[in-house]
């Protein structure tokens, strides 16, 4: 009997745990297209090309604090998105990325994106920030 009741707990630590990940998945993806629709790039232009300056965004509910850290509103909650760097990077180009609830709470985590020391590429992913 005390052999079931541990194998019932673990399965359902698994359930749990399989929801969780679906949960930080799907918010991970809202973040992504909420950073898309909002986020525009700014570049400046020179002999050698175009170079990206920075981002701006055109949605009162995306705010960039800085390169580092941006707040994002998801379902009616503030949620903060806060890149460091990643200690499998190499001067910069891999960062790791947490969003935090307003309660200081860690939602969700990704490591190791290419984001080159910007928290709106971390947080679109693997997409091209509009211009």
């Amino acid at each position: 009997m005390k052999h079931i009741k541990i194998l019932l707990a673990f399965s359902s630590f698994l359930v749990l745990g399989a929801h969780a990940t679906d949960a930080r998945k799907e918010l991970l993806n809202d973040i992504k297209l909420e950073t898309k629709k909002c986020a525009r790039q700014l570049t400046s232009r020179n002999n050698e090309g175009e170079t990206v300056t920075g981002y701006k965004s055109v949605c009162s509910s995306l705010i960039i604090h800085s390169t580092i850290e941006a707040q994002i509103l998801i379902d009616g909650k503030w949620l903060t998105a806060h890149i460091n760097e990643s200690r499998d990077s190499d001067g910069g180009d891999l960062d790791d990325l947490t969003i935090q609830s307003a309660q200081g709470k860690i939602l969700a985590t990704r490591k190791n994106i290419p984001a080159y020391d910007s928290v709106i590429v971390a947080m679109i992913g693997d997409s091209m920030v509009n211009k």
